[in-house]
């Protein structure tokens, strides 16, 4: 049971790890757009694009606590 809960932390810090890489490039990325170029249809796909990794992010940072919780109960 434990080893299965620590290949999933680990399965999740390493998703945890590329989002936020994924996030920096996007944050990156946005500070060179032309805002005056784009249309609005453009700006809401970036605004669904961020959305979706910090709803993302954010599930896995709640599973990550449910496992770490998990593994120090089992540890008990």
């Amino acid at each position: 049971m434990e080893l299965a809960i620590n290949a999933r932390i680990a399965h999740l810090e390493s998703v945890a790890r590329s989002i936020n890489r994924q996030i920096d490039r996007t944050e990156y990325f946005a500070d060179m757009i032309d805002w005056h170029a784009m249309t609005t249809e453009d700006c809401h796909l970036i605004s669904i694009h961020e959305d979706h990794f910090a709803e993302t992010l954010a599930e896995t940072k709640m599973e990550l606590d449910f496992r770490y919780d998990q593994l120090c109960r089992a540890a008990h």
